[in-house]
């Protein structure tokens, strides 16, 4: 398999990756830097829902370290494409149905009807 992530279920973990002129960074000599992250998810079933939103939030939290701190207004919109970038990549490693339908119901609206919380009113 690739070396960015291995899907056995004893060490699975996934690799973010980010490019750093993505990730505000100010220096432009930085800009083909790579940063990466590991996300540990070998305590997860990710064949379920509850599974792949533990790893969805563990995701998030690593692409915004990855990314940088989003302390300059200036380069918000960098930092949110950089996390936007590592997560659907990271999301697309994983190859997880649950995770997929999670990070699309987070990106372009909800597909399913198992995704909205109970306590949503109905449409």
């Amino acid at each position: 398999m690739g070396t960015s992530i291995r899907l056995k279920q004893s060490s699975a973990w996934v690799a973010l990756l980010a490019l750093a002129s993505a990730a505000a960074s100010s220096n432009p000599s930085d800009t083909d830097e790579l940063h990466t992250m590991k996300v540990d998810y070998a305590d997860l079933n990710v064949h379920t829902l509850a599974g792949a939103a533990v790893l969805y939030h563990r995701i998030e939290r690593a692409a915004r370290d990855v990314c940088g701190p989003d302390t300059d207004l200036s380069r918000h919109g960098q930092w949110k494409s950089c996390c936007r970038m590592a997560i659907t990549a990271a999301v697309a490693k994983v190859n997880s149905p649950w995770l997929t339908a999670i990070h699309d119901n987070k990106t372009t609206g909800p597909k399913l009807a198992a995704l909205r919380s109970p306590l949503a009113p109905e449409s």
